[in-house]
């Protein structure tokens, strides 16, 4: 306890010296007289004022063009381009979609007409089919019964 009390004395003096240093060190000194010389510059500032716009289309166009000149007229130039291939990209798509359309119902009605054809086929085939089954029950009854006279 004794150690504490006084480590803190000496860090107490210590403390008081620095603070004595930097008061005497940083306090405000009286500008030189080099240093009276040198304005201090204002800082400049430039205000434009806002242009007012009006909400109708025409105006707004023309006071655009007038404003920006050249440019102002292929930007629009550009838009007209755009919203004009725009339009006929729409219409090339809903002719391309509705041949699509016509195209699916043709190739639905020959499909229609294939599956006829081969419902057909299969009935012809299961006919076929029962009359080699015939013809080879006549084949093995007569092979037995060639068999049977030649064993007797």
């Amino acid at each position: 306890m004794v150690g504490t009390i006084i480590w803190t004395e000496v860090g107490a003096q210590d403390q008081r010296r620095y603070d004595s240093y930097t008061e005497d060190r940083f306090r405000d000194r009286k500008p030189t007289p080099r240093q009276r010389e040198i304005p201090r510059q204002r800082e400049q500032r430039y205000e434009y004022p806002e242009p007012e716009y009006s909400t109708d289309p025409m105006e707004l166009a023309t006071q655009m063009v007038a404003e920006n000149g050249i440019l102002a007229l292929i930007v629009a130039c550009l838009g007209v381009f755009i919203w004009k291939s725009d339009q006929n990209a729409r219409r090339e798509r809903q002719k391309l979609s509705d041949s699509f359309i016509e195209l699916l119902k043709d190739t639905q009605v020959g499909m229609n007409g294939v599956q006829e054809k081969l419902g057909e086929l299969n009935v012809v085939l299961a006919d076929q089919g029962a009359r080699i089954g015939n013809l080879e029950r006549e084949t093995e009854s007569m092979k037995e019964f060639l068999f049977s006279r030649l064993k007797g």
